[in-house]
């Protein structure tokens, strides 16, 4: 019983870097907050105001930060 408990133990070791590096490579965290939201927005489990909020935060977020990637990129 107890040698099983491990492989699971190590198997959720393995998972978490895997899903780490999945988010950050391939879906940043704040489009996973958006996604989320999204998906709690048509289940009704989020108001369509809150669900606004969520979505104009993460737009001023992100261009945010692509205007200081140009702005880098402008430098160099």
């Amino acid at each position: 019983m107890e040698n099983s408990e491990n492989k699971v133990i190590e198997k959720e070791e393995k998972v978490k870097p895997f899903l780490n590096l999945l988010l950050d490579k391939v879906i940043s965290r704040k489009l996973s907050v958006l996604i989320v939201a999204t998906y709690l927005l048509f289940h009704d489990k989020l108001s369509d105001n809150f669900w606004t909020y969520i979505a104009v935060t993460y737009m001023g977020v992100q261009g945010a930060i692509d205007i200081l990637k140009a702005k880098a990129s402008a430098r160099r």
